[in-house]
């Protein structure tokens, strides 16, 4: 039954499989294989390379967003509400609470980090970008396999959530005879050759349902039940279209420019061909010798008229110059799309660093909706099933529900962006005022908090009022010590100074009673 399920999920995929194709064609043709493609097809490579690097660098810009390498992507938090019922305790337990989440997230980070996810990840965005659609596959030790849409079909209802994923892969007969718990019927003719593992995924209910089958079996040891907010395949999708169960890529909105730059690239290259290749022609009436022309060496003297050979010349240079043209400004318009901002800035004059982050921060805007989408599709389950399987090894305690699992990239730091940003142009302000006046009116305390949270620092960075004071006594307390030792030290100083003046005294005393 699966295989035949299978099949009938293909139907509805088989279009945007197509499209995939089509745009894996004009970018990077290894992403998206074609039907029959094997380890022996030769690929043809695109005459115009803006695509596989407009590809690789947006997947880089993502990847370097969605998973930075230099702060945490995630945060646990528990709302300040939940603490309100301690009363005065109030603050102590949630700094001692937050430090506890503090080391959590640092254990799943290191564990994160660990498996080495960042080339999968990065694959997965190429399949994004270019295809729309990838399956993730959580594993149970923690690695992720990427499946690309030719290896599997899904089934979402009208809000999205998944129905049904089935997953076809190729498998050695001999190899699935001593690895699997199944059956297979005999072939003497043909032991290597290779069958269908399907990889089945069902809903019932509130759970998923998961198994795996070779020739219509079961296989044994493989069915297993998972809550629906701990399923280890992700169906991710790069857009969110009602109705359909699979995603339309980036690639596919800027495929008119991406063909029409691929077909006149390839004019461009063939027409040079032609006007490079240099043809002599020589006036059949002239005494010039075509044979003695051939056959002559630099610098030989031979019998003829220079005005009887002639040059082939194609005097296209016209139509050429019309076709770059229109080359460099498809060019222009996929950089900025693709964000290569060398080719995407206008050519000739000076370019401000304004100027540049205006461009980038437009780009970032744009896919705003992608990350958005990777967020909740993809990030969000990824650490959800990660801080499950931790808490199941016991590497982290189980935490309680109060806790929230926050993705701090993407779409929030964006809006932290534009926070930071309207923050400095307010403080900027300042100095069309006097400074005791901007003092006088803004809360300098709630000043730094907000530029401290649109950061994304760690509110314990800030000083407390109770800490400050508590500083401010600990100064008075270490000034008023330092006073009183150096009343001490200047009093012994003036005790020594009476006692050399007495001294002499004393002893002239003591010489004259001796006497």
């Amino acid at each position: 039954m699966s295989k035949k399920k299978y099949e009938e999920l293909t139907e509805e995929r088989e279009l945007f499989l197509n499209r995939a194709r089509d745009c894996a064609e004009l970018t990077l043709p290894l992403v998206i294989r074609d039907k029959g493609d094997n380890a022996t097809t030769n690929y043809q490579t695109p005459y115009q390379s803006v695509g596989s690097r407009g590809v690789s660098n947006i997947c880089s810009n993502l990847l370097l967003s969605l998973f930075p390498t230099s702060t945490p992507f995630f945060r646990l938090l528990v709302s300040d509400y939940a603490f309100n019922q301690f009363g005065e305790e109030a603050k102590q337990i949630k700094t001692e609470v937050d430090e506890s989440l503090g080391a959590i997230e640092k254990t799943v980070l290191e564990e994160l980090e660990d498996k080495n996810l960042r080339p999968i990840i990065f694959d997965v965005l190429k399949n994004l970008i270019i295809a729309g659609n990838c399956l993730v596959y959580v594993q149970p030790d923690g690695n992720v396999r990427a499946y690309s849409l030719e290896d599997y079909v899904c089934k979402r209802d009208i809000e999205g959530n998944i129905l049904q994923i089935h997953v076809k892969e190729m498998i050695n007969r001999e190899v699935a005879e001593q690895t699997l718990d199944v059956e297979l019927p005999s072939d003497e003719m043909d032991d290597d050759k290779e069958i269908n593992l399907f990889t089945c995924i069902e809903r019932k209910e509130d759970e998923y349902y998961i198994y795996q089958t070779i020739d219509e079996q079961k296989i044994k040891g493989t069915e297993s039940y998972v809550k629906l907010d701990l399923l280890p395949f992700l169906p991710l999708r790069l857009t969110k279209v009602t109705g359909e169960s699979y995603g339309r890529s980036y690639v596919e909105s800027l495929i008119g420019d991406l063909s029409s730059l691929e077909s006149l690239s390839k004019s461009i290259v063939e027409s040079a061909a032609i006007s490079a290749k240099s043809v002599f022609m020589v006036n059949p009436a002239s005494l010039t010798r075509a044979k003695a022309l051939a056959k002559a060496k630099n610098g030989d003297v031979i019998n003829g008229n220079a005005t009887d050979v002639t040059t082939l010349q194609v005097n296209k240079s016209s139509d050429m110059s019309v076709a770059f043209q229109t080359v460099q400004n498809l060019e222009r318009r996929l950089s900025f799309a693709f964000n290569l901002l060398d080719n995407a800035l206008p050519a000739g004059g000076r370019t401000t660093a304004t100027e540049i982050n205006a461009l980038v921060n437009s780009l970032e805007k744009v896919l705003a909706g992608t990350y958005a989408m990777l967020s909740s599709e993809f990030m969000r389950p990824l650490v959800h099933i990660m801080i499950s399987r931790l808490t199941q090894e016991g590497k982290i305690p189980e935490l309680p529900k109060e806790i929230k699992l926050i993705i701090s990239v993407g779409l929030t730091a964006l809006g932290r962006n534009s926070d930071l940003e309207r923050l400095q142009q307010f403080v900027a302000m300042s100095q069309q005022l006097a400074p005791e006046a901007f003092a006088k009116k803004v809360n300098q305390d709630v000043l730094i908090s907000s530029i401290a949270r649109a950061i994304g620092v760690e509110k314990s960075i800030i000083k407390t009022d109770e800490q400050i004071a508590m500083e401010q006594q600990a100064a008075m307390m270490a000034q008023q010590q330092l006073q009183e030792q150096q009343s001490a030290m200047m009093q012994q100083e003036q005790e020594g100074k009476i006692a050399e003046k007495v001294a002499p005294q004393i002893a002239q005393s003591a010489l004259q009673e001796n006497e």
